[in-house]
């Protein structure tokens, strides 16, 4: 057997090493096994040809310090897991080209010996000898092309301010083709430039919601990005389709929650969407946007983004009717759209609302002139709804179409 699967429980196999009884593996895929235990790994020093262990998504808590004895071991795949350490073992592993952890797991301190690594993500970066650290394993290492970092427990001063400023220079001298850097916050976007980095792959992501300014100091270069915008305005969305080589485009905007209703309850307080512009975003493949508490809607015109491929929305429904009126996102405007997956947010939404709401995507989606027809996914969070008769947004709104359809169907 070259290749073992496990779908499913493992089982109880404390005490009976099962895996050593598969002396030519190859690959051993034990991914997304909640009940796997360090015990169960028991004799796979004994895999001595196995080229792919992966262990993603189980409830692995430690490695075995006998996993340094698989020789020819190129891929390890500890990602989504509980695991906290790596065992000193693993820097004998001469042949791992592919290390995939967590900026949960601590780095080794000798993990700079391992000269055949090609990919390591993520290492966590929380001071700066770590810093210091990712700095000349960038140096030293003759094959990394692959790498991310997270900075999340990093606290910002001068001296990691400098620290962080040698690790960009390292970076441009290096032959990494691609760099993730994860949990950046604002007082690091500050320090990033857009000198010539050589990467295929860029990609930022800032885990905390940052005012419209900040995005004029993105660097240009970035290829991913992952970003909330708090206030998302016009202004904004057009700094960041400005950026030549941006590809995939997590957006969220988000604000105080606005009011629902006028003074006068038979009129609503409708609010313009921040609209994406024709010519915008180039080369943007894939774009998924969420749209939080009072934040603002987009809104797609003819010729915005040409060669998007796939979208994803998340919205509140109640909130978008009550502030926009309609679900009308110029969706029919993406030329190139192949696939669209939609997450409406449906707390006390009535639901109809939600009917609607998914008619009025698929109408959208059915008026793109394309060669292809996109493929559309829902999917309902909190699908807790109103009770019929109790009172919506959309049973006192007199002005907006979905009312006047909403009573049409009530009649019917």
């Amino acid at each position: 057997m070259r290749t073992l699967q496990v779908f499913g429980p493992v089982g109880d196999t404390e005490g009976i090493p099962l895996l050593s009884t598969f002396k030519n593996l190859r690959v051993l895929d034990l991914e997304d096994n909640d009940n796997l235990r360090s015990h169960h790994l028991k004799g796979i020093g004994g895999l001595v040809l196995l080229r792919y262990l992966g262990l993603r998504g189980s409830a692995i808590r430690a490695l075995p310090d006998e996993i340094g004895k698989l020789e020819h071991l190129e891929t390890l795949d500890v990602r989504h897991t509980n695991l906290r350490n790596l065992p000193a073992s693993i820097v004998r592993l001469e042949r791992l080209v592919c290390l995939l952890i967590e900026d949960a797991v601590e780095m080794l301190s000798n993990i700079l010996v391992m000269q055949g690594l090609q990919e390591v993500s993520t290492i966590r970066v929380d001071n700066i000898e770590s810093l210091h650290e990712v700095v000349e394993l960038l140096a030293r290492s003759e094959r990394l092309s692959i790498l991310g970092l997270s900075f999340d427990g990093l606290s910002p001063s001068l001296d990691s301010a400098r620290a962080f400023t040698d690790l960009l220079r390292a970076v441009g001298q290096s032959k990494l083709r691609s760099l993730s850097l994860h949990c950046l916050h604002g007082d690091w976007i500050g320090l990033l430039d857009s000198r010539p980095y050589q990467l295929r792959r860029f990609e930022v992501s800032i885990p905390v919601p940052v005012l419209e300014s900040t995005v004029f100091i993105i660097p240009c270069c970035i290829t991913h990005l992952n970003i909330e915008v708090a206030q998302l305005g016009e202004e904004g969305l057009i700094v960041i389709a400005s950026m030549p080589q941006l590809v995939l485009l997590k957006l969220a905007s988000s604000g105080p929650a606005a009011a629902m209703m006028d003074t006068d309850t038979s009129l609503r307080k409708q609010r313009r969407r921040a609209r994406i512009r024709s010519g915008a975003f180039l080369c943007l493949k894939v774009f998924w946007f969420t749209c939080k508490a009072g934040g603002n809607e987009v809104q797609f015109d003819p010729g915005a983004m040409p060669q998007l491929q796939g979208l994803r929305l998340h919205f509140n429904t109640l909130e978008t009717l009550s502030l926009y009126g309609d679900f009308d996102f110029g969706i029919e405007h993406l030329s190139s759209l192949n696939r669209i997956h939609v997450t409406f947010t449906c707390e006390d939404t009535a639901a109809p609302e939600v009917v609607h709401a998914e008619a009025a995507i698929k109408q959208q989606v059915s008026q793109i002139s394309s060669a292809n027809t996109p493929t559309i996914e829902f999917s309902r969070e909190k699908p807790r709804m109103l009770e019929e008769k109790k009172k919506t947004v959309a049973m006192i709104t007199q002005k907006s179409s979905f009312s006047r359809w909403l009573r049409g169907k009530r009649r019917g």
